[in-house]
């Protein structure tokens, strides 16, 4: 990630963040909005990984125009 980071700024990208700042925007973004995965094991020893269905709906903003405009 450094050395993206690096590159951007070698070509001349304005505001490229800092490594630590790009660090702390993407830890805010995972507490926010990363759907956590379930790991559980049947009875008859099959592993399954699924994701929380009620995170997903939670984070479906209805009233987003792009998910709310149906006509």
């Amino acid at each position: 990630m450094k050395v993206i980071l690096w590159l951007l700024r070698e070509i001349g990208v304005a505001k490229v963040p800092s490594f630590c700042r790009l660090r702390s925007i993407q830890k805010q973004i995972k507490e926010e909005w990363i759907v956590p995965t379930i790991h559980w094991m049947s009875p008859k020893g099959n592993a399954y990984s699924f994701n929380d269905p009620r995170a997903i709906i939670a984070n479906v903003s209805f009233a987003e125009p792009n998910t709310s405009d149906f006509e």
